[in-house]
């Protein structure tokens, strides 16, 4: 089992909530790793006192869509977060521009949606995470 530590500061102002600064690197346990100081300067210290609030179990497929000039990372998760004592399924489809003009992925998230029942969805993983901490609907 891989483990992914992935730290994400806040929204783009530009882009709505498609765009955000992203860190991610594997890791071996527990305990997160912020030794990049761009991380260490979004904590501005509060680093030490963080602590897990939920956890998200989940397996993931991925492919690399090429069209035209733009490459889309495509990626199925398959899995569920958990929050105490409750958790939420989870199965969804991430598509995310790694090169290239946004249209393109535009146009992918079209034509999964001319052959699958999926929906667009916005909340994040961690999102859910904290709407079960809340009691809150995770869908």
């Amino acid at each position: 089992m891989e483990r992914i530590q992935t730290v994400k500061a806040g929204y783009g102002a530009a882009a709505g909530s498609f765009t955000r600064e992203e860190w991610e690197r594997p890791v071996a346990g527990d305990t997160p790793i912020l030794d990049d100081p761009q991380i260490r300067d979004l904590l501005a210290g509060a680093g030490q006192k963080l602590a897990p609030v939920f956890e998200v179990h989940v397996k993931r497929h991925s492919w690399n869509v090429i069209d035209g000039d733009a490459t889309i990372e495509a990626a199925l998760d398959l899995g569920k977060v958990v929050a105490a004592d409750r958790e939420a399924p989870l199965c969804e489809i991430e598509l995310e521009k790694k090169a290239g003009s946004p249209t393109a992925l535009f146009a992918l998230a079209r034509k999964v949606n001319l052959i699958t029942p999926a929906h667009l969805g916005i909340l994040s993983k961690a999102e859910r995470g904290y709407r079960l901490l809340a009691r809150r609907p995770v869908r």
